[in-house]
């Protein structure tokens, strides 16, 4: 069996007509016997009963009708869905982010225009630290990630777009020593544990990081795994944050 000869199987099973089901495949009347005979053929058995008026299916030629209409329904289906997901119309994107990246607008912006643009994608989206982003990308097991510059170290295999700048701020409990100033300065922060949202930079290169991206060291460092823990951390006053307005 193939396509072919189960598309002339179920045409002349409809038709009922040599000379009108060939004019529906628009092929000739002796090709489509030829394809009926080779199916009957090759399945070892007759799946009609014909006369020089008359076609009528046997009891095996109806059950394949059943079978071949499902076979062929589920082959359009196929091609359809792979013609459309060659377009780009459906698939599956991965995102990760960092819990900033949900608080700047920019995220939500993206995600609500790429799903009014492909409704019928699935958009899979899983807050996660930065290096394991990294990590999941160049495994395969996630498309895209939302980082600050600050979390990331380059890498030659990914491809890095600037999507926003943001002004930093101190975040600190309402209750802070340092919470009724307008402005907090490097100086202020020196004599506090700073909580950093990451887990690859080890604590001993902690204070040459900082120093380097943010021009002072704090007096120590807490590591948070997630944005919603860190912002525990800053509540229960275990230190401040430095994170984008």
């Amino acid at each position: 069996m193939d396509i072919k000869s189960l598309r002339c199987f179920v045409a002349l099973a409809e038709e009922k007509h040599f000379g009108h089901a060939a004019a529906r495949l628009n092929i000739v009347q002796p090709a489509l016997s030829m394809q009926i005979k080779a199916l009957e053929e090759d399945l070892g058995g007759r799946l009609f009963l014909r006369d020089s008026r008359h076609v009528e299916l046997t009891e095996s030629g109806a059950l394949l009708l059943i079978e071949t209409r499902r076979i062929l329904e589920q082959l359009e289906n196929t091609e359809h869905n792979i013609r459309r997901s060659l377009r780009g119309k459906i698939g599956r994107v991965r995102v990760g982010h960092v819990g900033n990246a949900a608080f700047t607008g920019k995220l939500g912006e993206d995600l609500r225009n790429f799903h009014h643009q492909y409704p019928e994608a699935e958009l899979t989206l899983e807050e996660l630290l930065p290096e394991v982003q990294l990590d999941m990308i160049l495994n395969g097991q996630l498309d895209v990630g939302y980082c600050s510059h600050m979390d990331m170290q380059s890498d030659v295999r990914l491809k890095y777009l600037p999507i926003g700048e943001y002004d930093s701020v101190v975040l600190m409990s309402s209750e802070h020593r340092l919470a009724r100033k307008k402005k907090v300065s490097n100086e202020d922060l020196r004599n506090e544990t700073l909580i950093f949202y990451s887990k690859r930079i080890p604590a001993d290169q902690l204070k040459d990081f900082f120093q380097k991206r943010i021009s002072f060291t704090p007096a120590a460092f807490r590591v948070a795994g997630s944005t919603l823990t860190l912002f525990s951390y800053v509540v229960a006053e275990f230190g401040v944050a430095i994170v984008p307005k």
